[in-house]
C-alpha cells in the first residue's frame, strides 16, 4: 500500500493529507523517516542506511519486530515468524540483495512520497484498485480511506493482514493482476 499524498504545510483536502492525518497511527520509525526525508536526500540517506543495517541484524537473528519503533501489527509479526520458521532456502540472501547496490530505491520511494503527485486524482478515467492490509501500521488506514474517497470508481480490496501480506493474499493479488 502506498501512502496518500502528503501536504506538509496544508490541511486535509482533495490534494492530500496534512501532517496530523498523515502521521495518525503511523509507526514512530516511519514518522522519523518522513520528517527527515522532508529535509532532502543528504539528510535522509544516513537514516535509511542505519535502518537498513539494523533491520539486517534483526533479519539474521530472526527477530520479527525488526526495529524499535517500527510497531509492526500482530499479523505482521506472526507472518514474519511463519516465514522464518519455514527457513526457506535463500531467505537471507534475498534480504541481503535488497542492499546489494545500496538504498537508492528506498530513498527514491520516500522522497517521491513527500512530494506533490502532480496529478488531480479526480480526473483519472482508468480503473483503480486499492489493495491494503487492514492491520497495516506502516501505511495506516487514514491513507487508504483518503485514497478510496478521492479516486473515482475505485475498487477497495482489503486483505486480512498488515503491511506484510501472507501467501494466500499474495496469490489472490497476483491472480487478479494476471487476470
Amino acid at each position: 500500500m502506498c501512502p496518500a499524498p502528503f501536504l506538509p504545510d496544508g490541511e486535509d483536502g482533495p490534494a492530500g493529507l496534512g501532517p496530523d492525518s498523515f502521521f495518525a497511527g503511523m509507526a514512530p520509525v516511519n514518522i522519523e523517516e518522513i520528517t527527515t526525508a522532508l529535509r532532502g536526500e543528504v539528510a535522509y540517506r544516513p537514516l535509511v542506511e542505519r535502518i537498513g543495517r539494523e533491520s539486517m541484524v534483526s533479519i539474521e537473528a530472526k527477530d520479527p519486530r525488526l526495529l524499535p519503533g517500527l510497531n509492526l501489527s500482530e499479523s505482521d509479526v506472526a507472518e514474519l515468524e511463519r516465514r522464518w520458521a519455514r527457513n526457506s532456502p535463500g531467505r537471507l540472501e534475498r534480504a541481503r540483495a535488497m542492499w546489494f547496490e545500496g538504498a537508492d530505491g528506498w530513498i527514491d520511494d520516500i522522497l517521491a512520497a513527500v512530494r506533490s503527485w502532480g496529478v488531480d486524482l479526480a480526473q483519472l478515467q482508468v480503473p483503480v484498485t486499492v489493495w491494503y492490509g487492514v492491520d497495516d501500521s506502516l501505511v495506516p488506514r487514514t491513507h487508504t480511506e483518503w485514497l478510496i474517497a478521492h479516486l473515482p470508481g475505485v475498487e477497495a480490496r482489503p486483505m486480512a493482514s498488515g503491511h506484510v501480506s501472507p501467501d494466500d493474499s499474495l496469490v489472490e493479488l497476483f491472480s487478479w493482476v494476471g487476470g
